[in-house]
């Protein structure tokens, strides 16, 4: 692949104010530390999903990695799922199946834009992918995908998600097998979409080729260590540079 860039599609965490990409960071050696307190919960379906990291990175010109931001984009929205401190109890107040769908809304609403951040400035960053690349964006444009991983099924269910959304858009963008699988529910509204499990196995079937390939070589950190928070991105992030450095782009 020497010679021509290598796109990657970057999910930060919604919940973390410091995850801020390297790139914005420019003619400038600074070292870069996020630390994030012990992800813990209480006891239930989410206490699995804990996990602590840190990570420290140092910036600046002439680097091994580097960045190219001509397409990015991201999204704000106010959800209260999550907050801490509680005074009464270590474990924070949360709503769980909240924090899952509107993980998959941020991720899903991001991928349309073919971008590394979640904001929704859908005709902006598609016009701008389009004009430069001549064609509409699907996930089989993007080499890689690197996402923020409170645990691997959210991943692959929320991947999955956007593959279905690249059908509803175009559906040229699978083939005629996975075509019949997910016509099915191409009449659903977005709630009934969300809230439907056969379209959840149905999509994540249709997706799992893509997944290996695409979304697997940066989960592995992410699924030894679990929830991270900021952290979460890079470790996933180096996850892929360990497993597919020999295919990624020297700057």
């Amino acid at each position: 692949m020497k010679g021509k860039e290598t796109l990657l599609i970057l999910f930060p965490d919604p919940h973390s104010s410091s995850s801020l990409l390297p790139i914005l960071i420019q003619n400038l050696v600074t070292p870069y530390v996020s630390i994030q307190p012990r992800k813990v919960y209480a006891e239930g379906t989410a206490r699995p999903t804990g996990g602590a990291a840190a990570i420290a990175m140092l910036i600046g010109p002439d680097a091994p990695i580097a960045f190219e931001s001509k397409l990015r984009g991201g999204h704000m929205s106010h959800a209260y799922d999550f907050y801490k401190p509680n005074l009464a109890s270590e474990y924070p107040p949360d709503s769980h199946l909240w924090t899952i769908t509107f993980y998959m809304l941020l991720t899903e609403s991001s991928h349309r834009l073919a971008i590394s951040w979640h904001l929704i400035l859908a005709t902006k960053i598609c016009k701008k992918y389009e004009k430069l690349e001549g064609k509409q964006f699907s996930a089989d444009d993007a080499d890689y995908f690197v996402l923020h991983s409170p645990y691997n099924k959210l991943v692959q269910k929320s991947f999955a998600r956007l593959v279905f959304s690249d059908y509803l858009r175009n559906a040229s963008s699978v083939d005629e097998a996975a075509k019949e699988k997910l016509a099915p529910f191409s009449s659903l509204t977005d709630d009934e979409s969300y809230a439907s499990r056969d379209l959840e196995k149905a999509s994540q079937q249709v997706a799992k080729p893509l997944y290996d390939a695409k979304v697997q070589p940066a989960t592995l950190v992410p699924k030894q260590v679990g929830n991270m928070h900021t952290a979460s991105l890079y470790a996933a992030f180096v996850s892929l540079i360990h497993n597919k450095h020999s295919s990624l782009v020297i700057a």
